[in-house]
C-alpha cells in the first residue's frame, strides 16, 4: 500500500513531512510515488483524501489522474532534483523538513582526472563523499535511508510504458499533432500531451 511504502522506504520524507504538516500535497510527491516507485495513482488519491485540509474530491481525483498520465491535463513535474536551484536555492526546504541532512553542505566539488564534479549534498546524499557524510553525522542506511530508485531509469521506464499503452489505442484517439483526442459530442478536442508521452509514429485521426 502507499502508506506502507512511505513508512518503509522513507525517501519521500521531505515532501511527505511538509505535506502532512501543512495539509497540502506537493506535485513531486505524486511524481515520485507514481513514476519513481511505480505505485498506482489511485493509492495516492485515497491516501491524500484522508488529510488534505482543503480536500475536494474532483480536484484531488483529477490531480492524481494527471500524475498517472490518465487525466485531462497530464502535466509533467518530474523528479529532476538537479533543478532544485529553482525551488530550494538555499536548501532551507530540505533542512527544515529533513533535519537528518541539515548538517550537510549545499555542495562539494569532487576532483576528477581533468575536471571536477559538483555533488549536491542535500539532494544527492547517496553521491556525497563518505568523509563529508561522516563529518555531518549522516550514515546512509541508518540515520538516512539508501537511495531507493534511480530517477533517470525510473522515468525512462515509466514513459516507455505509457507510450507503449498509447501505441495500442485504436485509430482516431491521437491526432496529427500527437495529442490525445477526447470526443465531446460531434467535436474532438485535442488535449495537452507532454512530449515525453508522445509516441514516435502517431496514429492520425480519421
Amino acid at each position: 500500500s502507499l502508506t506502507s511504502a512511505i513508512v518503509m522506504l522513507r525517501n519521500v520524507k521531505v515532501t511527505m513531512r511538509s505535506d502532512q504538516r501543512t495539509s497540502g500535497e506537493h506535485p513531486r510527491t505524486s511524481t515520485f510515488l507514481v513514476e519513481g516507485l511505480g505505485l498506482p495513482w489511485q493509492d495516492g488519491m485515497l491516501h491524500f483524501a484522508d488529510f488534505l485540509v482543503d480536500y475536494d474530491v474532483a480536484i484531488n481525483s483529477n490531480m492524481w489522474q494527471n500524475a498517472g498520465c490518465v487525466g485531462l491535463d497530464p502535466y509533467y513535474v518530474g523528479m529532476n532534483y538537479k533543478r532544485r536551484m529553482y525551488w530550494d536555492k538555499n536548501g532551507q526546504y530540505v533542512r527544515r523538513w529533513c533535519p537528518e541532512l541539515s548538517g550537510l553542505p549545499d555542495a562539494v566539488d569532487i576532483p576528477l582526472d581533468k575536471t571536477t564534479k559538483t555533488v549536491d549534498c542535500l539532494y544527492e546524499p547517496w553521491a556525497t563523499p563518505l568523509e563529508v557524510l561522516e563529518r555531518s553525522g549522516v550514515t546512509l542506511g541508518d540515520s538516512y535511508p539508501h537511495r531507493v530508485c534511480d530517477d533517470r531509469d525510473s522515468r525512462t521506464a515509466f514513459f516507455s510504458e505509457v507510450r507503449e499503452m498509447r501505441s495500442k489505442w485504436p485509430p482516431g484517439l491521437i491526432d496529427d499533432r500527437k495529442r490525445d483526442l477526447v470526443s465531446l459530442g460531434s467535436t474532438d478536442i485535442g488535449l495537452f500531451t507532454p512530449r515525453a508521452l508522445q509516441i514516435r509514429q502517431p496514429r492520425y485521426s480519421k
